[in-house]
């Protein structure tokens, strides 16, 4: 008996797809989490599989994930600074 790890990894990520869309409807501003989720699979992907490709997106996914979160706790002086800031910091990982 043979193993599709394709079919097991497309398999998880239609559930996860699923479970995101799923919480999006039960809690309220699950949306603003999103982009950091998105972030940190590809950041995942290339920590598994040690490819530079999903680190690129991984980082500059992130860094607008982390700064969106962050532009929602702050006041609005500082809203504009810290999600240029984030984004930088998603360019500088990479």
């Amino acid at each position: 008996m043979t193993r599709d790890r394709g079919g097991l990894i497309a398999g998880t990520v239609v559930v996860g797809i699923g479970l995101l869309l799923l919480l999006g409807q039960m809690v309220p501003n699950t949306g603003s989490w999103i982009p950091l989720i998105v972030g940190l699979v590809f950041l995942a992907a290339a920590l598994y599989r040690r490819e530079y490709g999903f680190l690129v997106p991984g980082g500059i996914i992130s860094g607008v994930g982390v700064g969106v979160l962050l532009q929602q706790a702050l006041d609005e002086p500082w809203s504009g600074a810290i999600m240029l800031f984030s984004i930088a910091a998603g360019f500088a990982s990479i």
